[in-house]
C-alpha cells in the first residue's frame, strides 16, 4: 500500500476524482459544486492500521479542489472518559473482527451541526487552501473557481468574552460557527456559548458574564415574508388585560423583560404590546413572548395566557 505520505495516493487517486467525477458527470454539477466529506470514527482509525493514511487524505481535500468542505469528528475520544469502552455504537460493528465502526446516535447528531460547519467554509472556499505536501503529489492541482454554489447560510452574531452564568447542557463542536449552528437547530434557542470545544446553553434566567476565553453565538435566521392579515369575523373579544394564569409553568423562549410587581400587571404589560400571546411573571420581571414558545415546567413561574389574543389567532 502506498502511504499518503508518500504522495497522497488516496488523496489523488480516490478523493480527487471522485469529486472530478461528479462535478463532470453530474446533471447541472460545476466545477463550483459542493462536495462535502467527513472524518470517521477515531475509535477506529487509531485501531486499524492503514486507516490514518485514509483519514489525512478527507481531512487534506480543501488543499486539492475548491469548493470543499470536511465534517471533523475529531471532536470525539477514542473512549468513553474513564473507560476501556470504545466510543461509538456498540451495535455497529465490523464483519472481520468485531470493532465498534460506527457513531453512536449522540455522535451522529454532533456530526450533523460539523456537516453544516463545513458546507458554510466549502460556499467560502473558491480556491484551495495552500499545502506544499499537497502542491508536490502530480493529479491534485485545480484553478480557482468565480463563486461556490450554495444557498444563503446562517448568519450569527459572535460577542468576544462574554459568557453566561448558568447553563442547563453541553456539546461537543469544533467552533464557534458549529455552536451557533446547533443553537439555530434548537427550538427556542437566541444565544449560546463557545469555550474550550464545547457549547453550552444557558437556562432561561441566566444572565451575561465576563469571560475571557469565551464566545457568545446569537444566529440570526432571515426575516420570513409577510403573511396577508386576514380580515376578522366581528364579535366581542375580552379585554386585552384579561388573562387565564397557570403556576409552575414557564416558556422556552423570550422576546423581552420588563419589571413588574405582580401577575396582574405582567398580564396588562402582555395585553399591550402587540405579538404579545403569551408572558410569564417570575421574580419581579414580566418575560413577553409569543405562541411560538413551548410551556416547561418553572416551579416558581406563572404563565399569563391573554385572551383577547387567544382569540384572535382562532380567526381564519
Amino acid at each position: 500500500m502506498i502511504s499518503y505520505r508518500n504522495c497522497g495516493v488516496y488523496l489523488v487517486d480516490d478523493m480527487t476524482k471522485l469529486v472530478d467525477h461528479f462535478r463532470a458527470n453530474f446533471q447541472g454539477a460545476s466545477a463550483g459544486t459542493l462536495f462535502i466529506d467527513g472524518g470517521l470514527l477515531p475509535y477506529w482509525v487509531d485501531k486499524e492500521n492503514g486507516t490514518a493514511d485514509v483519514m489525512e487524505a478527507i481531512y487534506s481535500l480543501n488543499t486539492s479542489r475548491p469548493c470543499t468542505g470536511t465534517a471533523d469528528s475529531r471532536i470525539f475520544s477514542d473512549f468513553i472518559s474513564g473507560t476501556d469502552t470504545p466510543n461509538g455504537d456498540p451495535r455497529a460493528r465490523s464483519g472481520i473482527d468485531g470493532s465498534v465502526i460506527h457513531f453512536n446516535a449522540t455522535q451522529a447528531v454532533q456530526m450533523g451541526y460539523e456537516y453544516f460547519d463545513a458546507y458554510k467554509r466549502a460556499v467560502a472556499l473558491n480556491t484551495v487552501v495552500p499545502s506544499a505536501k499537497t502542491q508536490a503529489c502530480n493529479g491534485t492541482s485545480a484553478p480557482s473557481v468565480a463563486q461556490c454554489s450554495g444557498s444563503t447560510v446562517l448568519v450569527c452574531d459572535f460577542l468576544q468574552s462574554v459568557g453566561l452564568d448558568n447553563y442547563a447542557e453541553r456539546a461537543a463542536v469544533s467552533s464557534r460557527d458549529a455552536c451557533c449552528a446547533m443553537c439555530a437547530a434548537r427550538d427556542g434557542c437566541s444565544r449560546a456559548v463557545y469555550q474550550n470545544g464545547k457549547c453550552k446553553f444557558g437556562t432561561s434566567t441566566a444572565a451575561q458574564v465576563e469571560v475571557s476565553d469565551a464566545v457568545m453565538c446569537m444566529p440570526k435566521s432571515p426575516s420570513p415574508a409577510p403573511t396577508p392579515t386576514p380580515t376578522p369575523i366581528p364579535g366581542p373579544t375580552p379585554s386585552p388585560s384579561t388573562c387565564t394564569c397557570q403556576q409552575g409553568m414557564g416558556l422556552d423562549g423570550y422576546i423581552a423583560r420588563e419589571d413588574a410587581s405582580s401577575q396582574e400587571e405582567c398580564c396588562d404589560i402582555c395585553g399591550k404590546q402587540d405579538g404579545c400571546t403569551q408572558a410569564v411573571f417570575q421574580h419581579g420581571k414580566c418575560k413577553i413572548s409569543n405562541s411560538a414558545a413551548a410551556q416547561i415546567a418553572v416551579s416558581d413561574a406563572v404563565l399569563c395566557r391573554v385572551q383577547a389574543r387567544q382569540m384572535e389567532q382562532t380567526v381564519v
